[in-house]
């Protein structure tokens, strides 16, 4: 069994219990919600789930090294040739890939002679299928490394923060020399 192959089944083995499943592809694996599956399908349709994540782990077997890129996919729900609603994933429109965070939570309350009483809550979080291949890899002694969107990201966000000190400091300086007046 390869490295890759140990760290998946380690997910796998985490996951267990979830409705994530864990699919090889040919740079690692990928992590994502069983959207088919019939033990989570009345679960999902019962929170009209709108939005699906999917975790693209990349391997580096030779440095022990992982990067996770996540894609949170939005979901629509369309009736099947039965009748049956079935989620689909949203294609070209509703992507996000990179780091992705999203967090959402939606209650149901009812107005009764009680009073106010909450019937239901339900929450999503795109950062546990992440937080599944960190924790395995780190388990394992695998390094993780940012993938290309984080790593772009993170240099155009500190750019951005010293330009914006270099402007600061010129109008300063232009202020002192009495440029302004």
């Amino acid at each position: 069994m390869s490295a890759t192959q140990e760290l998946a089944e380690a997910v796998r083995a985490r996951a267990q219990g979830t409705p994530y499943v864990v699919e090889p592809t040919p740079s690692g694996f990928d992590v994502r919600l069983a959207l088919e599956d019939p033990q989570w399908f009345g679960t999902f349709r019962e929170w009209r789930l709108v939005q699906a994540s999917v975790h693209h782990v990349r391997t580096e077997e030779a440095r022990r090294t992982v990067g996770v890129e996540d894609e949170l996919r939005t979901l629509t729900w369309q009736a099947g040739v039965d009748g049956r609603e079935r989620p689909t994933l949203g294609a070209a429109v509703g992507v996000q890939r990179g780091r992705v965070v999203s967090k959402s939570v939606q209650r149901t309350y009812s107005l009764g002679g009680g009073g106010l009483r909450k019937e239901s809550e339900r929450s999503f979080d795109s950062g546990v299928g992440r937080r599944l291949v960190e924790d395995s890899a780190k388990a394992l002694g695998w390094k993780q490394e940012r993938s290309l969107n984080e790593k772009i990201g993170l240099y155009v966000g500190l750019g951005t923060i010293a330009l914006l000190v270099l402007a600061g400091i010129v109008v300063g300086i232009v202020a002192l020399a009495g440029g302004f007046g």
